[in-house]
């Protein structure tokens, strides 16, 4: 059982100390600072929520508009990643 402020709680993705693998403060480093709209943290937390569901419950089912809907949130996420790398690290021509 998890203390009462204890810093894995801070992390959208933990909800058990244990089960937590992303780096503590991802989440501030990239959405709090402005780098990431606040939106894509929430496709985040979603597609997590669902590979768990998916992992750990027998017989799990998702509906053919939940799959559209991650496959339009992972284009979304991909093309915001793929812009902050291009003004990061502008190819040299």
């Amino acid at each position: 059982m998890m203390k009462q402020g204890s810093p894995w709680r801070k992390h959208a993705f933990c909800k058990r100390e244990n089960a937590c693998k992303a780096p503590r403060g991802s989440c501030q480093r990239y959405i709090k600072t402005g780098i990431f709209a606040i939106e894509l943290s929430g496709f985040i937390k979603n597609a997590f929520e669902i590979r768990n569901d998916s992992d750990y419950q027998d017989f799990y089912v998702i509906s053919r508009d939940d799959v559209a809907a991650q496959i339009a949130n992972a284009t979304t996420f991909l093309a915001a990643v793929e812009d902050y790398i291009a003004v990061k690290f502008p190819a040299d021509t």
